[in-house]
């Protein structure tokens, strides 16, 4: 194990191989990856709270294409 003060604590094992423009890439990224995958789980997965409500999804450009379901109609 190292310790604290050793210089080699954070580095790539192999300073000439490690690619350091991937790392960069993925970090400029990575930010917008999670917002994407944390919609999709929670759409995809959990539903929304309209789901869980019993309502329909309306159009996605905002034109009323569902209506709300009435209590005990299916």
């Amino acid at each position: 194990m190292h310790g604290d003060d050793d210089p080699g604590v954070g580095q790539p094992l192999c300073p000439d191989c490690y690619d350091y423009a991937a790392q960069v890439v993925w970090q400029w990224w990575a930010p917008e990856l999670w917002r994407r995958f944390t919609i999709a789980l929670y759409l995809h997965h959990l539903g929304t709270p309209a789901d869980r409500a019993g309502l329909e999804r309306l159009n996605a450009r905002g034109h009323a294409g569902g209506t709300r379901k009435e209590a005990g109609s299916e």
